[in-house]
């Protein structure tokens, strides 16, 4: 005789779906080069946005006067105009 063989599927709930956006920046978040590349674009911004007071002399308008000083706390790096 044939037995019978009957496989019965138990309904469990569905298992908790992760929405695609946060599975790909966990997943793109755990990789060092892009942790890496977001700190570097980080400090790109963050030089953009205070660049007046990084750099507040014109590059194109030199003083005669203050040619060839050396360093000094108007101009931190000297001038070599």
């Amino acid at each position: 005789m044939a037995e019978n063989i009957t496989t019965e599927k138990k309904f469990t709930e569905a298992p908790y779906r992760v929405s695609e956006w946060r599975r790909f920046w966990k997943v793109f978040l755990q990789r060092k080069i892009v942790i890496f590349g977001l700190v570097v674009l980080g400090l790109l911004v963050i030089a953009a946005a205070f660049a007046p007071w990084l750099a507040p002399h014109d590059p194109y308008r030199g003083k005669i006067a203050d040619s060839m000083l050396n360093p000094n706390s108007t101009y931190w790096l000297g001038t070599d105009i």
